[in-house]
């Protein structure tokens, strides 16, 4: 549970309700950050690539052929990479799109727009359905959604 709404149990329903909203903004700030970041990366190994080809076509060594098709690999598994991270960011911005709808749901009724078991109920559920580290970090109050997060380059690659 994210340290700023602990803090708030027992407080208002439209403090949660504020703090619910801050979480996603958070989330949102997180996900375009990093995904502004993968998609540097896929630009600097597309620019890196297209020299390493043109090097290919006025280099007919075979070392140099060698140590470019090693170079390429690289920056092709870096490009694949930074699509699986994408993938990864558009999860993680669903996840807020619905944690987004459930609360509308709640402020939208005025039974449980007041019942603080049924925010407590949401900040359960919205935990619940994060499914990577960055997600659990924001909410978790672990990560300042304007810093970078050093990201895990141990993607399975299929």
């Amino acid at each position: 549970m994210s340290k700023k709404i602990e803090q708030k149990q027992g407080g208002t329903e439209s403090g949660q309700a504020g703090d619910i909203l801050q979480l996603m903004i958070d989330q949102i700030n997180a996900v375009v950050r990093d995904n502004n970041s993968s998609m540097g990366k896929l630009i600097g190994s597309h620019s890196v690539i297209a020299a390493k080809a043109n090097a290919l076509t006025n280099n007919p060594d075979s070392k140099t052929l060698e140590e470019l098709k090693d170079s390429l690999h690289q920056e092709l598994r870096g490009m694949i990479i930074a699509f699986q991270r994408h993938d990864e960011h558009n999860q993680r911005l669903e996840h807020v799109t619905n944690a987004l709808a459930e609360a509308k749901i709640l402020v939208q009724d005025p039974a449980t727009a007041t019942d603080p078991q049924q925010w407590q109920a949401l900040v359960e559920k919205i935990s619940a359905e994060y499914t990577t580290a960055q997600e659990l970090n924001v909410h978790r109050g672990k990560t300042n959604a304007a810093s970078p997060v050093a990201p895990n380059d141990d993607i399975e690659l299929f």
